[in-house]
């Protein structure tokens, strides 16, 4: 057995790295919570943080130990209860920042990091009364012999210690900061601006440089979903995933091609393949967005095409946002297995960086829906002139969902596009907030048809679910007593109207592209034999609506006063039918049952609102089906019995008018 005197030497010896891989450990530490003057710098300070820290984990243990089985049987409960008390402390900021540097640091977990973090706090605060109750209970030469153990010599060596790992840190840091600052901009040998100075007119997008981004700071949404698995999952089905390389949008692109050329399709790729746009892409020679295979094809509304909307430039849309990369960790995108790793763990370390890049106030604003589901043409695109189109977020204004009209049905509910849309959903993620719950990335909307052509039966149902209970529907006779049966000639018909209430969507019903999609009342009226008196709204056997029905549309038409029916734009001046059903208001529609003599009481009528994404004329040519069979939603139903109003014997004697 040690006699005290070896002991004590021992513990001399592992005291020296102790303190200084601890003062090593703390000045990292405290400089990594100071503001990022050099971000990188700021990166790596963070990484030597982390192995300093796994180093004193390894050497601080054996210390601990080995002072507390030499000094268990001082009495001295002063110095006893503050050694206990920062030793434990210390065993919890060493499995604390160990968890942070396997586990990383997520929403649910956030405790981790605030005990590593007030756990050091304390642990300072804790040896300080350690060592004046030490030196308050014994004045002689025990302790302050082992302070002057810390002699010149060792203080020299600790400190090139220190400066080793500051100046690596720094160093590194420095090097990648600058060849952040320093990397030339993006350029395009020939790039075309038929449109004026703007690089990306007729788009009304910006970024922060004035210039084009590189294709690693806007097309990387795969490093995104390598951690945030399950919301990469959402995104992929949802229509903001598929933006660009949807079968649709890839036809009608190609058109615009075909008749403007490339430089045209900024006009949309600011929208549904801002890669393509920003990259500087969309010039003769370059490839659009619509081309199967290509990066912007397969990103389509990336991940931080949103996520880094610096600022919305105004509120008419086509794209009218303002788009600055993100500063990232080093070796973001590198394909060198070790430096990806080492990406991943400073980022893991300290995501407060990333979530304050990634979490912009805009992402909560409803003005940045407004930046593309807004929509105009101008004499640039269209040769004409201005032609207001969607505009969802007018409508939201207007709506009852704004708080700003307590005159429409369901006043006095405020949400915002993003409430609907994006709703918290449970999900397994680093985001996820304390419940498990992190904003779904499906973007729910009215789109069936595409992800029906994709086979995603899953995110049809969604869909469907989503849609089910926004509108309302009922059937009622204006005035049933007096006036039900009216006379005209022999001929007899009962009068009833369809209501339509919008009582749940935030915008118009229908809305978006209007022009292209079907919503319909579908109303049949049999009597008590069975036999039909009234049919509208039909389906044919191709899968056509009767052209009588009552439609909920837009029909846009050229300057010939043409029906611009295949969603090419440019060619639009105007529209020659628009009907819609704003949101917290209703539609009447009236109806007429022709009835005779044979007719057999009680009627029952029956009326349905149907909504399908595409029309069917369009579907075909868009996706070169003869047969397309899109999905139809019955947004709402409604009925009505109408027993005989007036006996057959008075209705007959009565003098016709």
């Amino acid at each position: 057995m040690l006699s005290r005197d070896e002991q004590l030497a021992r513990e001399q010896r592992w005291m020296r790295p102790v303190t200084w891989l601890s003062i090593a450990v703390a000045a990292t530490g405290f400089i990594t919570l100071l503001p990022e003057p050099w971000p990188f710098v700021w990166d790596f300070m963070g990484l030597t943080h982390a192995v300093l820290g796994v180093a004193i984990s390894l050497v601080l243990v054996p210390y601990l130990l080995r002072h507390v089985l030499r000094t268990a049987r001082v009495q001295r409960p002063l110095v006893l209860l503050s050694g206990v008390a920062a030793m434990a402390l210390a065993i919890a900021l060493c499995a604390s920042g160990l968890d942070i540097l396997l586990r990383g640091q997520a929403e649910r977990q956030r405790w981790v990091y605030s005990t590593h973090l007030w756990s050091a706090v304390a642990i300072a605060v804790l040896f300080a009364w350690h060592l004046q109750a030490h030196l308050a209970a014994r004045r002689d030469a025990p302790l302050l012999d082992r302070i002057r153990t810390l002699r010149r010599p060792d203080l020299g060596y600790g400190g090139i210690v220190l400066a080793l790992a500051l100046l690596l840190a720094g160093g590194l840091g420095a090097a990648f900061n600058s060849y952040r600052a320093n990397r030339p901009p993006r350029l395009v040998d020939g790039y075309q601006l038929p449109y004026g100075d703007a690089p990306f007119a007729p788009s009304q997008t910006r970024t922060n440089s004035g210039g084009f981004v590189h294709p690693d700071e806007i097309g990387n949404s795969k490093e995104c979903g390598r951690c945030h698995r399950d919301i990469d999952r959402m995104w992929r089905s949802s229509m903001h995933g598929q933006a660009a390389s949807d079968p649709v949008y890839e036809r009608n692109i190609q058109l615009l091609v075909d008749d403007l050329g490339i430089a045209a399709t900024r006009y949309c790729e600011g929208c549904h393949a801002p890669v393509a746009l920003l990259t500087g892409d969309l010039t003769e020679g370059g490839i659009h967005g619509g081309i199967d295979g290509s990066l912007a094809n397969d990103e389509g509304i990336s991940c931080v095409t949103c996520h880094r909307v610096s600022s919305i430039v105004h509120l008419k849309g086509v794209a009218s946002y303002e788009f600055t990369p993100a500063e990232g960790y080093p070796f973001a995108g590198s394909q060198v297995p070790f430096l990806q790793w080492v990406h991943d763990l400073l980022l893991e370390m300290r995501p407060q960086k990333h979530r304050g890049e990634m979490a912009l106030a805009t992402l909560e604003s409803p003005k940045l829906c407004a930046t593309c589901h807004a929509q105009f043409m101008d004499k640039d695109m269209n040769d004409w002139g201005w032609v207001q189109m969607q505009d969802e977020y007018a409508a939201w204004l207007e709506s009852p969902f704004s708080g700003q009209d307590e005159h429409r049905v369901g006043a006095g509910r405020r949400t915002r596009c993003q409430d609907c849309h994006f709703p918290l959903i449970p999900a397994e993620d680093p985001s996820a907030n304390e419940d498990g719950m992190v904003v779904s990335h499906y973007s729910l909307g009215a789109n069936t048809a595409i992800p029906h052509v994709l086979r995603d039966a899953e995110q049809v149902a969604r869909t469907e679910q989503f849609l089910a209970g926004r509108i309302q529907l009922s059937i009622v006779q204006p005035n049933a007593i007096a006036s039900a049966v009216r006379e005209a000639g022999s001929d007899r018909s009962i009068a009833v109207d369809v209501i339509v209430s919008n009582v749940g969507v935030g915008h118009d019903f229908p809305g978006g592209t209007i022009d292209i999609n079907e919503a319909w009342i579908e109303l049949v009226a049999i009597d008590a034999s069975g036999t039909p008196l009234l049919a509208s709204g039909q389906l044919a056997d191709n899968g056509d609506v009767d052209p009588s029905a009552h439609f909920y549309r837009s029909i846009p038409i050229n300057r010939e006063g043409q029906h611009v029916w295949r969603h090419d734009l440019f060619n639009v001046i105007g529209e020659s039918y628009r009907r819609v059903v704003k949101s917290g208001e209703i539609d009447l529609v009236e109806y007429r049952i022709p009835i005779s003599s044979e007719s057999a009481f009680p009627i029952r009528v029956e009326a349905r609102l149907r909504y399908r994404k595409l029309a069917n004329r369009y579907a075909r040519w868009a996706l070169e089906m003869e047969e397309p069979m899109l999905p139809i939603v019955d947004m709402a139903k409604g009925s009505l019995v109408i027993e005989e109003p007036i006996p057959r014997q008075q209705a007959r004697s009565q003098p016709r008018r």
